[in-house]
């Protein structure tokens, strides 16, 4: 009744009050309930949820749910935690967009490695809308690498982008490396 009229807040504190009371179940319910804690700024708390009903098989471990897992731990700023959901998500659902994900994750914490092998995922998968974006993190993180040859040679591939200012970005990485040689 609550979310009927807006009031989000309360709407998410008598679903909650159902959850620790045992008549949440459902895995729609389940989902719902954690998709409202996120939204509402609780994310850390929404993906616990998730965490327990999947150990508690009451939740499929699928990769939507993995992928909403992944999210709240990012939201929560917990980047540690969200990238072994986000990695099985990706794998799962063999997914180019989840992968890319991962690998700006990856760069986030500087981890520059794992977000070339992250971003080379998520061009070979080939269901990418913009392949260039994932030729622009693999760059990057070349770049940060020190891999030089192979960040010129993704970078040159992100500048054929259909998206300009993925294009854009990666003509500006090539002159800051063309202009340090």
């Amino acid at each position: 009744m609550y979310g009927d009229i807006g009031d989000q807040k309360r709407s998410l504190a008598v679903y909650e009050l159902a959850y620790y009371g045992g008549f949440v179940t459902r895995p729609s319910e389940l989902k719902n309930l954690a998709q409202m804690l996120i939204a509402q700024n609780v994310p850390l708390k929404g993906a616990q949820v998730l965490e327990d009903e999947m150990k508690k098989k009451r939740l499929p471990r699928d990769g939507d749910h993995l992928k909403l897992l992944a999210d709240a731990y990012v939201r929560a700023k917990e980047f540690d935690k969200a990238v072994n959901p986000l990695n099985q998500a990706a794998k799962m659902g063999k997914s180019g967009d989840l992968y890319l994900r991962l690998a700006q994750l990856h760069i986030e914490q500087e981890r520059w490695q794992k977000a070339i092998q992250a971003a080379s995922s998520a061009v070979n998968t080939g269901k990418l809308k913009d392949p260039g974006q994932a030729h622009l993190v693999r760059g990057i993180a070349s770049f940060y690498a020190g891999q030089k040859g192979a960040a010129i040679k993704a970078l040159n591939q992100a500048q054929k982008s259909k998206n300009s200012t993925t294009a854009n970005v990666a003509r500006q990485w090539l002159a800051l490396i063309s202009s340090m040689a």
